[in-house]
């Protein structure tokens, strides 16, 4: 498993360092000086784990499919994998990946049928569990699971038609 950071907007660096400086009198009337540094490390949510072994599945994809798939990674949502792709989102997508509206739509429809993306409703897709997750083990036991039923209740219509 290795991490790719994902920038999000509120987000302008990987830590930030803090030199604090506290100027104290002891008892005696002696002055001390007291420095010390901390640093705030990103939380974990801000990163989208990829899994090696299901990985492969991108490098099957187009260009452009990899630049929207990648792109999406900044939009999903920690814990739940959800991706709102609304217009602007679009529109964002086509910018970030250097790619024109309509390749991006076409994009999002076949990485739905290669099941990178899974459409759960207008706009709403969830990155499959199995190659990104934003979050931890336990959250993507639990979005694993709940895709698994997706696709044998989506399997089961289908074979009903």
């Amino acid at each position: 498993m290795f991490y790719i950071f994902v920038h999000k907007k509120q987000v302008s660096e990987m830590g930030k360092i803090n030199l604090y400086t506290e100027n104290t009198v002891d008892a005696n009337g002696e002055h001390i000086q007291k420095k010390w540094v901390t640093k705030e490390s990103l939380s974990e949510k801000l990163f989208v784990k990829t899994f090696i072994d299901d990985i492969s599945k991108l490098a099957k994809c187009s260009d452009s499919e990899k630049s929207v798939m990648l792109c999406c990674l900044r939009y999903a949502e920690p814990k739940t994998n959800v991706v709102h792709i609304g217009p602007k989102v679009r529109l964002d997508i086509a910018e970030c990946g250097g790619l024109k509206l309509n390749t991006v739509n076409i994009a999002i429809s076949k990485l739905v049928q290669k099941e990178m993306l899974i459409k759960e409703d207008a706009g709403k897709y969830i990155l499959n569990p199995e190659i990104f997750f934003s979050g931890d083990e336990i959250a993507r036991a639990n979005v694993l699971e709940l895709t698994l039923s997706y696709r044998i209740s989506r399997d089961s219509k289908i074979k009903k038609i």
